[in-house]
């Protein structure tokens, strides 16, 4: 099919891009104008008292997980656990771990303290290391910039530091490929948020005020999806979306988000001929208070972008009030919500109660949860999900992950029970290139039973995540794109990363289903399984990935499924291509 062609073509137009980059990292230098806020910098030099830093040399760097204070151990109090460093009080806590360094004594030693500034002054450590050299020297996030008089004043920390103009920045790599950090109200705003729903740095309308924009155009190609070459059903869709989010602050403890979002899709059904859909719709949309009463609770309401890192549970709008308490290494969430517009008929007779608790940690993330699901229907159902997960870097060079989840649940007539689980990890074994093994699970249904025993996700998922490389999509396969219910799925994958922010995937997946059945649960195939074979089939994808340029990325993305012995009727395989472009401001 020349749409075939087509997606390959751009394909391959990708692979040539990627081959051709360059990627000799030499240092270079710039004027201190070209820092922004949000920005991170190391800055190697002297403290000079009432928080003022004055700099030998600035670079530009990286993100990094912790905030970072060297120089000389001024005062230790043992009984209170804190020391002082740079005029920063420095909180010693049970998660605090020392390396070459004695913690009886700690006054006038040089150390590198690295961990969260708090604000007023004070840093809770999370390492204390010893450390040599005659320079002190201080890494964070650019918090505010003022022009001075020949200079350019940066806030970092706790600290004011003057640059002046004959002082340059250095960095190893193009001014646009460091990443710039929002403030405490936009991490909470991005929070968990994939690649579609994050937007730029935006535009400051008032002191208050910051609109952001996005615009999306995509091409979407299934060809086939029926499994029988002589019948007429694939589709072409061409979408274009713009989303404008405005963040409104009060310069306090709340803040408020608003978001509006337009798509319009053109599709060509070779069944259902030519359609031309618009679609207006609210996106997020809530208020937000950041522990208004000193007990440590943040409370939200309204329509909330309820997303977690793999999707596993959740990518969907959600409307209600959720309270979050927040610890150092703890954090709870519970909510209470539904959809009132613009979902499924399911969501929307559905009320939702989650309860996710986790140790607040992104790299090595721990967490248990309950989703509980009630729905008007004429027969009443209810289901409730609940399960633990371990997602991150708790292998040397690997990403991780553990899914374990029960499900339970009951209509008027009939129960049901089942489990999953889907357990893998992504090895970075060379700069350049990352392996990828994964298994999942989910339970099927004996048929000489009265409980239903189909594992069955929240309904709420979309089983959108990355694995090795810079972009997300689908982890089941982005043309059978099933749900993980009474199914077994075996996936392999190799990524190439030739440049920092451009990857190639390729990723197999083999089918299997637990029990036999004729069903194969919201799988995008349109065929039916016949229930004489476990074997579904096998699915291999492609995907590319660039994100050279943090206003904009391009995916393609090619899968090929392969049926079974369990669709003895198939005569062909199936395909699916998207070509996606995504600008943000």
């Amino acid at each position: 099919m020349d749409a075939k062609r087509w997606i390959l073509l751009w394909l391959s137009i990708g692979l040539g891009l990627a081959g051709s980059t360059v990627f000799a990292d030499e240092e270079e230098d710039s004027p201190a104008s070209v820092v922004e806020v949000g920005h991170w910098l190391q800055i190697r030099g002297e403290h000079r008292g009432d928080g003022r830093f004055e700099p030998r040399d600035v670079e530009l760097v990286s993100p990094e997980r912790y905030d970072e204070l060297i120089g000389t151990v001024e005062a230790y109090d043992v009984r209170e656990g804190r020391i002082v460093l740079l005029g920063v009080t420095v909180h010693i806590e049970d998660k605090t771990t020392f390396a070459k360094v004695d913690r009886s004594a700690l006054e006038g030693e040089r150390v590198k303290v690295e961990g969260y500034f708090r604000g007023d002054g004070e840093f809770a450590a999370r390492e204390i290391t010893a450390r040599g050299g005659r320079f002190d020297r201080i890494t964070g996030r650019v918090e505010e910039i003022r022009a001075a008089q020949g200079a350019t004043e940066f806030r970092i920390l706790n600290f004011m530091v003057l640059v002046p103009e004959e002082l340059h920045v250095e960095h190893l790599r193009d001014i646009e490929d460091y990443q710039i950090t929002g403030s405490r109200i936009q991490a909470i705003v991005d929070r968990g948020k994939d690649e579609e729903d994050l937007f730029g740095k935006g535009v400051r309308l008032t002191d208050n005020l910051r609109v952001f924009g996005q615009v999306q155009t995509s091409t979407f190609i299934e060809d086939e999806f029926d499994l029988e070459e002589e019948e007429a059903e694939d589709v072409i869709d061409y979408l274009a979306a713009f989303k404008v989010r405005l963040i409104y602050s009060s310069g306090g403890s709340f803040f408020s988000v608003l978001e509006l979002n337009y798509r319009r899709l053109w599709r060509r059904d070779d069944e259902d001929g030519r359609e031309d859909i618009r679609n207006d719709s609210l996106g997020e949309a809530y208020l937000y208070w950041l522990d208004p009463f000193d007990w440590g609770l943040d409370f939200q309401i309204g329509r909330v972008d309820y997303d977690d890192e793999r999707e596993w549970l959740y990518d969907q709008y959600l409307d209600g009030p959720r309270v979050i308490w927040v610890r150092q290494d703890f954090r709870a969430e519970v909510s209470v919500s539904t959809v009132l517009s613009n979902g499924s008929p399911e969501d929307e007779e559905a009320t939702n109660r989650v309860l996710y608790l986790s140790n607040n940690d992104e790299d090595r993330h721990l967490a248990a949860y309950v989703i509980h699901r009630d729905f008007d229907f004429p027969l009443e159902e209810e289901r409730t999900n609940y399960g633990v997960r371990v997602i991150g870097e708790w292998l040397p060079q690997q990403k991780s992950w553990l899914e374990i989840a029960g499900m339970r649940g009951e209509t008027d007539t009939a129960k049901a029970a089942g489990w999953g689980f889907d357990i893998g990890t992504s090895w970075e074994f060379h700069d350049r290139f990352a392996v990828t093994a994964a298994y999942a699970f989910g339970s099927g249904d004996k048929a000489d039973t009265v409980k239903d025993e189909n594992f069955r996700q929240t309904g709420l998922q979309d089983n959108n995540g990355k694995l090795s490389g810079v972009t997300s999509f689908r982890f089941y396969g982005e043309a059978v794109e099933p749900e993980l219910a009474n199914l077994k799925v075996l996936t392999f994958g190799l990524a190439w990363l030739p440049h920092r922010r451009v990857s190639l995937d390729l990723v197999g997946h083999q089918y299997r289903q637990h029990r036999l059945s004729n069903r194969w649960v919201n799988s995008q195939i349109d065929m039916n399984p016949s229930g004489s074979s476990s074997d579904l089939g096998w699915e291999l994808d492609l995907v590319l990935g660039w994100r050279t340029n943090p206003r904009w990325d391009l995916e393609v993305i090619g899968g090929w499924f392969e049926p079974g012995d369990a669709f003895p009727r198939a005569d062909t395989e199936a395909f699916f291509g998207k070509l996606q472009f995504r600008y943000r401001l």
